[in-house]
C-alpha cells in the first residue's frame, strides 16, 4: 500500500495532501524537526525528529522504498528518495524523476553559485495567490479596459500604439 511521506517543516500543500490521502484511504507520515499540528486521523501521523537542519531529510530517505510517494521541495531529498525507488513531487504537483533529477541538481547549484555571487537573488515565486495589479497597500486598479477597434477596422484585435513592440 502507498505510504505518502510529507518533509513538512516548509511545505505549503499539507491540508491538500490529507484530503487526498483520506479520499484514497492512504497513509501519511508528516516528518519536521518541530511540533506541527495535525488533524485528528488514524491515516495521519506526526514523526518530529530531533537533531540537525536535515533530521527531517535523513529520516524520510532511510524509511522511503517502491511504495512510498515523498512530497518535497527539497531537491538532494528528492535525489535521494529517487535513488531507493520512492515517486517524489514538489509542492506544486511536478513529480521528480530519474530523468530530471540531474538538471533540478544542476540548476540548484548554479542558483547557489550566482547567489553567492550576488548575481541573483530570491528563490521561487511564493507559492499562493497572485499579488494584486496595484501592488501591496494600493487598490485594485479592476479590469482592464480593452480599447475598441478603430472605426472601419476589420481586424479582430486591436494592439494600441503603447503595446506595440
Amino acid at each position: 500500500m502507498i505510504q505518502i511521506y510529507i518533509d513538512a517543516d516548509a511545505c505549503p500543500v499539507k491540508e491538500e495532501v490529507y484530503r487526498v490521502a483520506r479520499r484514497h484511504r492512504l497513509g501519511v507520515v508528516v516528518v519536521a524537526n518541530g511540533f506541527l499540528n495535525l488533524p485528528r486521523d488514524p491515516l495521519i501521523r506526526r514523526v518530529v525528529v530531533g537533531g540537525g537542519l536535515d533530521a527531517a531529510d535523513d529520516w524520510i530517505a532511510e524509511q522511503v522504498d517502491a511504495e512510498a510517494l515523498v512530497v518535497t521541495a527539497d531537491i538532494p531529498l528528492a535525489d535521494r528518495c529517487l535513488k531507493r525507488g520512492a515517486r517524489v513531487l514538489d509542492p506544486r504537483g511536478r513529480p521528480f524523476t530519474e530523468a530530471s533529477i540531474g538538471d533540478a541538481l544542476a540548476s540548484r547549484e548554479l542558483s547557489a553559485f550566482l547567489r553567492d555571487m550576488g548575481a541573483v537573488g530570491g528563490g521561487p515565486r511564493p507559492y499562493g495567490p497572485l499579488p494584486l495589479p496595484g501592488g501591496p497597500g494600493k487598490p485594485d486598479p479592476g479590469p482592464a479596459q480593452t480599447p475598441a477597434r478603430p472605426p472601419g477596422s476589420t481586424l479582430t484585435r486591436f494592439r494600441p500604439a503603447a503595446l506595440a513592440w
